[in-house]
C-alpha cells in the first residue's frame, strides 16, 4: 500500500483482496486457516443449503476494476454481493473444450488458459451474463466456468462480496424425477421402450 505521505494520483487504480477465510470447515493447511472468523455472526446460512455441506465462506474486496481468470469451481456457489457490483460471465460445463482449460494433470486444472475476453463468437454465444449488484445473491452450479469482474459500472469505487462454497446433495430429493427422465432420454434402452 502506499504510504500515507503519497498524493492520491500515485495510489494504485485497483487493489483486490481475494478468498480471504471467514469459514473453513475442514482447513488442509495453515495458510487456509479462517482469518475472519468474527464475521460468521453476521452470515446466515440459506435454509436450502445443509450447514455441515458448507465447504468455505470467503471474503472478496476490491477498489477500481478487477477481473478473475476463467475458471470453474469443484463446489456449488452463491455468490453474495454486499457493496458495490460484479459482472459475471458464465459457462455450462458442455463448453468446456472452447476454454481450453489447463491439463488434468496441472495443478489448476480448472482454470482456462485463455482470457475470456479473447473467446471466439461460437463459444461466447454459450454464455450468460449477469450482474449482481449489493444485496443480490447469484448461484453459480459446480463445474461452471466463470470469469467475475469488480467494479463495473457506476459502482465501480468498492466492491464487497462474500461467497459460500457448499456441495449440494448428489441427488436432491425435488430432483429426483428429474434425473431419473434424463437418465431415460439419454439412454431410452433403460425404459424398455424401443426408439
Amino acid at each position: 500500500l502506499p504510504s500515507s505521505s503519497s498524493t492520491a494520483s500515485s495510489r494504485p487504480s485497483s487493489l483486490y483482496l481475494a478468498q480471504c477465510p471467514i469459514y473453513c470447515r475442514d482447513p488442509k493447511a495453515a495458510s487456509e486457516l479462517p482469518v475472519l472468523p468474527k464475521l460468521m455472526k453476521d452470515i446466515s446460512i440459506p435454509k436450502h443449503i445443509q450447514h455441515d455441506g458448507v465447504s468455505n465462506i470467503n471474503l472478496w474486496v476490491s477498489r477500481g476494476h478487477t477481473r478473475s481468470n476463467l475458471h470453474y469451481d469443484e463446489n456449488d456457489n452463491l455468490l453474495c454481493v454486499v457493496e458495490g457490483a460484479k459482472k459475471v460471465l458464465l459457462f455450462p460445463p458442455s463448453s468446456s473444450c472452447g476454454l481450453r482449460p489447463n491439463p488434468i494433470w496441472s495443478p489448476s486444472a480448472n482454470h482456462s488458459t485463455v482470457d475470456a475476453s479473447s473467446l471466439p463468437k461460437a463459444v461466447l454465444e454459450e454464455s450468460l451474463c449477469a450482474t449482481v449488484r449489493a444485496s443480490q445473491v447469484l448461484y453459480i452450479p459446480e463445474g461452471w466456468w466463470h470469469c467475475v469482474e469488480s467494479g463495473v459500472g457506476k459502482d465501480a469505487e468498492r466492491t464487497v462480496a462474500v461467497n459460500i462454497w457448499f456441495r449440494a446433495p448428489l441427488c436432491p430429493k425435488h430432483m429426483e424425477a428429474y434425473y431419473l427422465r434424463q437418465l431415460f432420454v439419454v439412454t431410452p434402452e433403460l425404459s424398455g421402450v424401443p426408439r
